[in-house]
């Protein structure tokens, strides 16, 4: 029996497997994780790529919006939100003219108990706004992009005079990789610009984890990001069991293509052959907390080479 640690829920599953010859095992090289999350996040803050220090952008500024990811993705937000507002406390921001957006895109909102889990300290703390991708009162329409795709986004984040995005980098199965400017769009925009977005010709016709080059997905929604402007960003790189190894800081496109990179060095795996079975996981929690994440566990399978005349 050959006994595999599946990916599954908050931890993994064990499956004793009977099989000759034996299964080949592709999972993610493990990183190790930092020993102190905040400190790693205050340290990227601290050498922003492409960018001015963040307290140096905040001075001046009358409103900050800062967006944070829902609880589909595993961001620590709670640290990240620390070391932001204490720079921002730098240049003399108070937490009154602080919003947090909840970029949930089209996704259900989170429940009360959700965002203590996501915010920590920092829910009874600072301004929450729960973005609604259908109400059309909330956003503002910020132009198109070359492509046509209408710009619509959350107002509180339109009207902000300094914009924060906050988020994870991991393989995303439309987008390349997550993290950056998806934060944006599908983040916090409106649904006219989520549904033209996520359609032909711009989704990828093709699988495209793992891709960014090429990718309309991913240049469609830094184009939007610009279009709304984008301050500073703050992402972070996790290992497989949802530790983070690396953050990086700075310019939308300059230090989420850093985090990419770094993402690339673990995440990234090569197929030695063609299979008849594939097993795949999401990627455990939050990735498998529902069936509209459950289905990124069909992006690996559908980049795998499979025997003549199958299938995956």
């Amino acid at each position: 029996m050959q006994a595999i640690e599946f990916p599954f829920g908050s931890g993994f599953v064990t499956l004793n497997l009977d099989l000759e010859p034996a299964a080949e095992v592709l999972m993610p090289e493990l990183v190790p994780g930092v020993a102190d999350e905040p400190a790693a996040i205050r340290d990227a803050i601290s050498r922003p790529i492409g960018s001015r220090q963040l307290q140096d952008l905040a001075r001046g500024k009358s409103s900050v919006a800062i967006v944070i990811n829902d609880i589909t993705r595993p961001s620590p937000t709670e640290a990240m939100l620390t070391v932001i507002v204490e720079k921002l406390a730098q240049a003399d921001i108070p937490l009154a003219n602080i919003a947090v957006l909840v970029a949930t895109g089209n996704h259900v909102p989170p429940t009360e108990e959700e965002l203590k889990t996501m915010m920590g300290v920092w829910r009874s703390k600072l301004r929450i706004v729960v973005h609604d991708c259908n109400d059309t009162s909330s956003l503002a329409y910020m132009g198109a992009t070359g492509r046509g795709m209408p710009v619509y986004v959350n107002k509180h984040y339109a009207e902000a005079s300094l914009k924060i995005l906050t988020g994870v980098i991991a393989p995303h199965q439309s987008a390349g990789f997550g993290g950056g400017r998806k934060s944006v769009v599908p983040g916090i925009c409106g649904l006219e610009t989520l549904r033209t977005h996520h359609s032909f010709p711009i989704r990828p016709a093709v699988p495209i984890l793992g891709i960014i080059k090429d990718n309309t997905f991913h240049e469609e929604a830094v184009a939007a990001a610009r279009l709304t402007g984008v301050d500073f960003i703050v992402n972070v790189v996790k290992n497989f069991r949802g530790q983070v190894v690396e953050a990086v800081a700075g310019d939308l496109e300059a230090a989420h293509m850093a985090g990419v990179a770094i993402c690339e060095k673990s995440w990234v795996r090569k197929f030695t052959k063609a299979y008849d079975v594939v097993f795949a996981s999401p990627g455990r929690y939050p990735k498998d907390i529902d069936l509209h994440q459950a289905q990124k566990g069909m992006a690996v399978p559908s980049r795998s080479p499979s025997p003549a005349g199958r299938s995956c």
